[in-house]
């Protein structure tokens, strides 16, 4: 059971001058990250859904879930306290 700990610090965005003015790159502990919005999310669900069935779309939220948060665990037990 992993305890629960202070992620302060881990989250930094950085700049990327390549990417433009206002550009930059996400990290959180030491990985680059995507930062979605709620609406982004339902519109993916709901496309899913339309296209491909509640199941399927189920098993694909469910899978990207299981793997979003079996990473940033991963993450977390490599960088904290470090």
């Amino acid at each position: 059971m992993m305890e629960a700990c202070d992620a302060r610090g881990r989250f930094a965005p950085q700049r990327n001058p390549g990417a433009g003015p206002g550009g930059g790159l996400i990290h959180f502990a030491g990985q680059r990250a995507l930062l979605l919005d709620a609406v982004a999310m339902g519109i993916l669900r709901q496309y899913l859904v339309a296209n491909f069935g509640f199941t399927a779309a189920r098993a694909v939220l469910t899978q990207l879930g299981f793997a979003r948060g079996w990473r940033t665990a991963e993450a977390l037990k490599k960088n904290v306290d470090q």
